[in-house]
């Protein structure tokens, strides 16, 4: 059993022990806030202001910075942009190009017809450029005839390459006749329609003749014929082998004539018409008169 005045010593000592240790918690704590204030002070706030400070610096000149490299990021942008827009027009151009090109390659006969590889040029069917490209897998080349349409019903032409030599007896509207190799025996009637005023690079002339074609003579375009002009028709004409012929040092011709007794003569002639093989004589020869070499 406690008395009263125990009860009270107890209790007062108790709250003076409770009272000691609040002190001394409170005397902890103030050194403790007074550490920290201290630090903070001289350590942590001056640190944190140091770093603040860079990271000022570091902000004004990334500022500064992009205050000179955005206008030159802007511009390149701008630039780019301008480029891409350039492209998408050309690729646009292209596109439609090749749309286009793709439309053509749909080919449709203009008129109904006979399709040939090739082209015809100065008077011959040309296939050997059409031939090499028009196979699987190749490339057609730029300004290359590839085909050529021969109308259905259409009037048959011959086209002849004619030298220097032959424009003499070649005129428009001449008549002759050829053969083919159908029939070397059957021949039909030609007549000149147009004769090349200028030569070709082969120093030929393209002659274009008009043939009538009689019944039973299966021509087709592209097949080649025997042509033969007959350019001139004289009744009583002196013709005379080219080889009878002597020319002069001022490129007139003579021939030698034999007299009654037996002797030559040179007459001096005057020559008309002529191939590689006759000539016809218009003046300083008669009829009954001896040529001999």
């Amino acid at each position: 059993m406690y008395s009263e005045d125990e009860k009270t010593e107890e209790t007062e000592e108790i709250i003076l022990k409770r009272a000691r240790y609040y002190v001394e918690r409170a005397k902890f704590s103030l050194v403790s806030t007074k550490a920290n204030a201290e630090m903070a002070l001289h350590t942590i706030i001056p640190r944190k202001l140091e770093t603040k400070k860079r990271t000022l610096e570091s902000a004004r000149i990334a500022n500064t910075d992009a205050k000179q490299k955005l206008p030159r990021d802007l511009q390149i942008k701008q630039q780019q942009t301008e480029k891409s827009a350039r492209d998408h027009q050309q690729k646009e151009e292209r596109l439609a190009k090749l749309k286009s090109d793709r439309a053509m390659m749909a080919i449709t006969a203009p008129i109904d017809g006979t399709v040939y590889y090739g082209e015809i040029k100065n008077g011959k069917w040309q296939s050997e450029a059409a031939a090499k490209v028009l196979k699987l897998g190749s490339k057609l080349r730029a300004y290359t005839t590839l085909m050529t349409v021969i109308p259905a019903g259409g009037s048959l032409k011959l086209y002849a390459l004619a030298g220097e030599d032959k424009l003499a007896g070649i005129s428009k509207d001449a008549a002759g006749y050829a053969t083919t190799k159908l029939n070397p025996y059957k021949a039909f009637s030609v007549k000149v329609s147009d004769v090349a005023s200028h030569p070709s690079t082969k120093n030929t002339f393209l002659t274009t003749l008009e043939p009538t074609l009689p019944s039973g003579i299966s021509v087709v375009p592209g097949m080649k014929a025997n042509v033969k002009i007959l350019s001139h028709i004289m009744d009583d004409a002196l013709k005379v082998p080219v080889e009878y012929l002597s020319e002069a040092n001022d490129g007139s011709y003579t021939v030698q004539v034999k007299l009654a007794d037996g002797k030559p003569a040179t007459r001096a002639v005057t020559i008309g018409a002529s191939n590689d093989k006759w000539v016809v004589i218009t003046e300083g020869l008669e009829k009954s008169q001896v040529i001999v070499k």
